[in-house]
């Protein structure tokens, strides 16, 4: 289900700027056919391989520092540890491992899982999660990195690529990332009233120390317009 043109857009950017970090926000994988309640419609019908692959190699390609697993990745997870049938145990057991595996190849060195409290990253001044529900202020307040004032949060999972201002003391923000998907494509959430504010696209930013600066970026119009050239600039008296 992955926008081509947003993928190469993302290779493109990094091959502009270089990140030194590069964070895998989570549902690499869409796994549509373990989605509850898939089992009875034409999802429940499709096969994992190409899904797996096509997951396998967008991995490789972005080469992430840190991956965090999401909600569609946990699928293969709960099925590993609940599903009533050892075959499916096993299969799920094994597939989610190769992600890891697959990942490390790629040189990722944190693989966290979708985890309220164990899928937080945190780097400095930012914290990181997959994201759970949709009120980016609620997971910003609640997950901006402790006593760093001014933080950062950023998440998936909502597909908005949208920013809000933290109020607590120091301030900080929230940043929801817009997503690599075919969002015409996303049959499941066709009648939801949210799916009217997605867009497809990727966060970038620079830190250092405490000071930190992101940008989401996104195509306008026919076009993707990006800075990948930084200055900073210091007074001196």
């Amino acid at each position: 289900m992955a926008c081509d043109e947003s993928l190469q857009a993302l290779y493109a950017y990094c091959k502009d700027y270089k990140p030194q970090l590069r964070i895998g926000g989570g549902d690499h994988f869409d796994l549509r056919s373990l989605r509850k309640g898939a089992m009875g419609d034409k999802e429940g019908a499709e096969s994992l391989e190409m899904d797996l692959d096509m997951g396998y190699d967008f991995i490789t390609k972005f080469s992430p520092t840190h991956l965090l697993k999401g909600n569609h990745e946990y699928r293969l997870e709960a099925l590993a540890r609940n599903h009533p049938s050892g075959i499916v145990r096993d299969y799920c057991a094994e597939k989610d491992e190769k992600i890891n595996t697959v990942a490390r190849k790629a040189g990722c060195k944190t693989i966290l899982p979708y985890h309220g409290k164990l899928g937080l990253l945190r780097i400095g001044p930012l914290s990181f999660h997959h994201g759970i529900g949709s009120n980016l202020l609620k997971m910003g307040k609640h997950y901006t990195a402790g006593g760093v004032a001014g933080g950062g949060f950023f998440c998936g999972h909502g597909h908005t690529g949208h920013q809000v201002n933290l109020d607590q003391f120091g301030g900080g923000a929230a940043y929801m990332s817009p997503c690599l998907a075919r969002i015409d494509d996303l049959d499941y959430s066709a009648n939801y009233m949210g799916t009217a504010k997605w867009n497809n696209g990727f966060i970038a930013g620079w830190y250092m120390g405490n000071d930190w600066k992101a940008w989401i970026i996104h195509r306008i119009g026919k076009k993707w317009l990006w800075q990948t050239e930084l200055k900073t600039w210091e007074y001196k008296k």
